[in-house]
């Protein structure tokens, strides 16, 4: 994992704060690990704009290497950051996809978001949105983190037909860790 990455120069301030790291999590790239994963997974939650899934093999990786991306994205914000929640998610149903949102309800509990895309291929990545509409992200591994603040606008395609699955990982960076989630990264 490219954890040196994180880091202020790598990061963009307009139209907001982020950091889009490319081919961060290597393992993604293997397509056997996706085919694996893709034949034995399972719905655990469906919604409307995704599907919540069984874990993925790159949990296991981003546990071996909480504490040190915990700090990284600490120091580069200037945060308090103690844990990482993650859920893994399928787009592939007719009307998936994320209308924009800026998470910012949720900034005091969870300051930053990670997006870790988790195809072997690029499907689609994330929106961004300032003076205009860019899509950034969405290369195998690549990580995408957002400082949430009111200006962190971001959405997705909304999918027009099913589709293949597109995974990703999403991180909740937290600043308190809540009882009875079953979703934390840690064991």
């Amino acid at each position: 994992m490219k954890i040196f990455d994180i880091h202020p120069d790598n990061s963009e301030q307009k139209p907001f704060d982020f950091l889009l790291i490319e081919n961060f999590a290597p393992i993604i790239q293997d397509s056997n690990v996706y085919q694996e994963y893709i034949k034995n997974y399972s719905v655990t939650n469906g919604y409307p704009e995704m599907d919540s899934i069984s874990p993925h093999p790159v949990e296991k990786e981003l546990q071996e290497n909480k504490f040190a991306i915990i700090s990284r994205v600490n120091e580069m914000w200037n945060l308090n950051v103690c844990d990482i929640y993650i859920s893994m998610n399928s787009f592939n149903k007719k009307g998936h996809g994320l209308q924009l949102h800026n998470d910012y309800h949720e900034v005091d509990r969870i300051p930053v978001r990670g997006i870790l895309y988790c195809n072997p291929n690029k499907q689609f990545g994330t929106n961004i949105h300032g003076e205009s509409i860019k899509e950034i992200g969405g290369g195998p591994g690549d990580l995408l983190l957002i400082k949430v603040s009111e200006k962190s606008w971001h959405s997705t395609v909304t999918i027009e037909e099913d589709t293949n699955d597109r995974i990703t990982c999403n991180m909740f960076f937290v600043n308190e860790i809540k009882e009875n989630t079953n979703f934390s990264v840690t064991e």
